[in-house]
C-alpha cells in the first residue's frame, strides 16, 4: 500500500500543477518562427507546422499534438504577445484528451480528431506547466523575452 501512494505522489504534484515534467530530453517546440499567415500549413495538407509560429500581425499560435500522448512536451515562446494554444487531436484517446492548466484553471476535453484553441492571453515571462487530468503526463510553455 506505501508503494502505491509513494508511486502516485509525483502524479497527483504534477495534476496540481507543482511539479514540472518537460526535462531536457523531452520533445522540445523551437522558439517562435514568423510565418506569413497565407503560408501556415492546414492540418489536412499533411505538410509539417511548426510547434510555435508568430504570424504577421504579432499573433503568437502554439500547437500541441495530441494523440495517447502530447507531442512535443516543452515549448519555447516569447513573453507578451498574445497566445493562441492549439490543441490539435490526432486520434487522441486516454487521459491526455482530458487537458488542464491549472495556474489558470484551464480544463478541456481535446477532440478525438480536430483543433480545440485556447486563448493565453499575453503572459509574462515563465513556464506555464500542462498536464492530462490524471497527471500522468504534461509539459510545459516557457516564455521568454518579448516586449514589454
Amino acid at each position: 500500500m506505501a508503494a502505491i501512494a509513494v508511486w502516485t505522489i509525483p502524479s497527483g504534484l504534477q495534476a496540481g500543477g507543482w511539479l514540472a515534467t518537460a526535462t531536457p530530453t523531452s520533445t522540445t517546440g523551437s522558439a517562435p518562427a514568423a510565418v506569413p499567415a497565407s503560408s501556415q500549413a492546414a492540418p489536412e495538407t499533411g505538410e509539417p507546422q511548426a510547434p510555435v509560429t508568430l504570424d504577421a500581425s504579432g499573433k503568437q499560435t502554439i500547437v500541441l499534438t495530441v494523440t495517447d500522448f502530447y507531442v512535443p512536451t516543452a515549448f519555447t515562446a516569447k513573453a507578451h504577445v498574445p497566445t493562441t494554444l492549439v490543441l490539435r487531436g490526432a486520434d487522441a484517446g486516454g487521459c491526455a484528451r482530458a487537458f488542464t492548466i491549472p495556474e489558470l484553471g484551464i480544463e478541456e476535453i481535446v477532440k478525438k480528431n480536430g483543433d480545440t484553441r485556447i486563448d493565453l492571453g499575453a503572459r509574462k515571462p515563465g513556464k506555464l506547466l500542462f498536464s492530462c487530468a490524471m497527471g500522468m503526463q504534461g509539459g510545459a510553455i516557457d516564455f521568454q523575452g518579448g516586449r514589454a
